[in-house]
């Protein structure tokens, strides 16, 4: 009985001297990662040099690869690529400027076809009973600095069908986001 006392306590004892072990490896991991973060802070520029740029404007610079050369619908304010098998958008890009955020254009809800869409896109009828909202990809808040901008965020090839508690819930606060990091930058580039 002694024995096995002597056993379990050596076998305790391992695995304290191992917990131990890694507990320094652990320890001294987190120093050396500390003393890495100080060093960036240290060496890190403070300021970032100025470049002169011109003051050409890149055309498109938002919009992504378009590799197979689909056509790109634009309308006021965003841009979009359209799937018309799956009366979806592939993408919608848009640039956001802080300006634009305070813009004084009124929600009118006129969701519409998009005649510009050969196919034609999605149209009401297909949301009706279906227990989805029309989800923007572009919010039309993000347009309220024209009219016309604002009218077009509600063509139906700007909605995607969304459960209405994620288009309301998780959507809208990253619409909010992204609207905040337009007015604390200045501008944000969205696809």
């Amino acid at each position: 009985m002694a024995d096995n006392k002597k056993k379990k306590k050596s076998m305790v004892t391992k695995k304290v001297d191992k917990a131990k072990k890694r507990g320094k490896k652990l320890l001294i991991l987190l120093l050396v990662l500390a003393l890495l973060w100080v060093i960036t802070l240290i060496f890190a520029p403070t300021e970032v040099a100025y470049q002169s740029t011109s003051t050409t404007y890149i055309q498109d610079l938002e919009l992504p690869a378009n590799p197979e050369g689909k056509p790109i619908t634009r309308h006021t304010g965003f841009s979009l690529l359209y799937d018309e098998e799956h009366e979806q958008p592939v993408w919608v890009a848009y640039h956001l400027t802080q300006e634009e955020l305070y813009g004084t254009a009124k929600r009118k809800d006129n969701f519409r076809s998009d005649d510009s869409i050969p196919t034609d896109s999605a149209t009401l009828a297909d949301y009706r009973g279906s227990g989805y909202d029309r989800g923007h990809l572009i919010p039309a808040a993000d347009l309220s600095w024209s009219e016309e901008a604002m009218s077009d965020s509600f063509y139906m090839s700007n909605m995607s069908p969304q459960e209405p508690q994620f288009n309301r819930g998780i959507w809208s606060s990253l619409e909010a986001t992204v609207r905040n990091f337009a007015d604390t930058e200045g501008e944000v580039y969205v696809v």
